[in-house]
């Protein structure tokens, strides 16, 4: 019986999991082509994106939209945790700052390619949030 209470603690311990971390995140702004520019679309809210995070599981989800889980894709350090996916024809790059709860998204599109195989991108365009920490959810 006293060995039972002395393996308890580690049980406990041991079994205890990671709750996700979930933030409500509102566009600050939008640097497009160089110039700041206040939040806006015709398509989707701009406001009360949700940004799920859990760092045992290396979730990172944006407006429920799960990234892939690659070492290669997703950094997770104390400061930030940011994803990185590149294609032929598109640059997308996501952080999140953990101090400042601030996250941002860059997309970054091909314009056109010269003789078929030299590209030529367009501007980039950030999109700026401000996040809180929900609670009670």
């Amino acid at each position: 019986m006293k060995k039972l209470f002395l393996i308890l603690p580690l049980l406990i311990i041991g079994c205890a999991v990671e709750e996700d971390t979930r933030l409500v995140c509102d566009c600050d702004y939008v640097v497009q082509d160089f110039e700041k520019e206040d939040c806006y679309s015709d398509s989707y809210d701009v406001n009360n994106n949700s940004l799920v995070i859990n760092i045992s599981k290396r979730k990172f989800s944006f407006n429920g939209f799960d990234y892939p889980k690659g070492d290669d894709t997703h950094t997770f350090e104390d400061d930030y945790i940011s994803f990185k996916f590149d294609t032929e024809v598109q640059k997308f790059y996501q952080r999140f700052d953990r101090v400042n709860l601030v996250f941002y998204e860059t997309k970054q599109n091909i314009d056109k390619y010269i003789e078929d195989k030299y590209p030529i991108w367009k501007p980039s365009e950030t999109t700026y949030y401000q996040c809180k920490v929900v609670e009670g959810v």
